[in-house]
């Protein structure tokens, strides 16, 4: 049974195909007190199946949380971490 995941992006329309690097959230895991957990991967994903057979789904979401009504495809390479790194965000006071 495949796995399922979730990512929030900033635009669905704009996602591409290929291998990246995402902070996603297992949906459908061994261990039910785990759902939601956030990891961060390597991965490949593609808008179908046929472009990545046996791969797990990814239902991508709006940064408000609306899912986008096609789930796309993903195969976890390794897990990179806990936490996505960010840019130092530099203020001016």
């Amino acid at each position: 049974m495949a796995r399922e995941y979730d990512t929030f992006v900033d635009n669905p329309d704009g996602f591409e195909a290929g291998e990246i690097d995402v902070a996603v959230r297992e949906l459908t895991p061994d261990d039910r007190r785990k759902k939601y957990l956030t990891r961060y991967v390597r991965a490949k994903v593609a808008p179908s199946e046929e472009e990545l057979p046996g791969s797990d789904i990814l239902w991508l979401r709006w940064q408000r949380g609306r899912v986008f009504p096609r789930p796309w495809r993903i195969q976890v390479i390794r897990e990179l971490g806990e936490f996505m790194p960010k840019k130092a965000v530099v203020r001016n006071q």
